[in-house]
């Protein structure tokens, strides 16, 4: 039986002190209890508004990631973006290939990889364009990933789509799994065969489109 339920037989101004101190050890008790149940425990210890943040590997700029609202818990090596985000990328050159926009996002300090959540649509500087819902650049490889479905237009209007993306940062060279789409332009069939023979993973070529019907 805890605290809060116990019945003491004392003498009344004992009694009415021990009423007291149950009474506010049991309030600090449910205020801790519904604190934690709220989350509003978690006290950020960084936060910052309308700035950007940089990605870097081997002291290049990979990225930059420009925030409305960036918060950071002491308890994790996260930084959470949760206010719209655009993240600019960047060739081993530091020459502009893309841009990214999605409603939140995510950075991993260990990994410096950037996860992006939410309407997220990437943009290349030659005129390709991704479509989809969760996207991940892998940092260590300078690789654009997703898990999920996507969707690709390119700068001559072919439209793929799939399940899972592998991609650099400018969208030339991708991988698609299980793709599909419809297209302006003719399908060599037999090259796509050769290619799909000669490749070690599984995919569609950057420049390849399926017939419309």
């Amino acid at each position: 039986m805890s605290m809060c339920s116990k019945i003491f037989l004392l003498k009344p101004v004992t009694a009415v002190f021990a009423v007291v101190l149950i009474f506010v050890q049991c309030s600090k008790k449910n205020s801790d209890h519904t604190l934690s149940n709220t989350g509003l425990s978690r006290i950020p210890v960084q936060e910052g508004w309308n700035s950007r943040l940089y990605v870097t590997r081997e002291g290049k700029k990979q990225a930059v990631v420009w925030y409305g609202h960036m918060v950071k818990y002491d308890s994790t090596r996260v930084v959470n973006f949760n206010e719209n985000i655009q993240v600019d990328f960047y060739n081993s050159s530091g020459e502009h290939v893309s841009n990214l926009k999605a409603k939140r996002g995510v950075y991993k300090e260990d990994t410096e990889d950037v996860i992006a959540f939410g309407n997220v649509i990437v943009k290349s500087d030659s005129g390709i364009s991704l479509y989809t819902e969760k996207l991940k650049w892998d940092n260590k490889r300078a690789k654009i990933l997703s898990d999920t479905l996507v969707m690709i237009t390119t700068a001559d209007r072919d439209t793929i789509w799939g399940k899972g993306f592998e991609s650099n940062a400018d969208l030339t060279r991708r991988v698609i799994l299980s793709p599909w789409g419809v297209g302006n332009r003719h399908v060599d069939l037999s090259r796509i065969e050769r290619e799909f023979s000669n490749s070690d993973t599984t995919g569609v070529p950057a420049d390849s489109s399926l017939k419309k019907e």
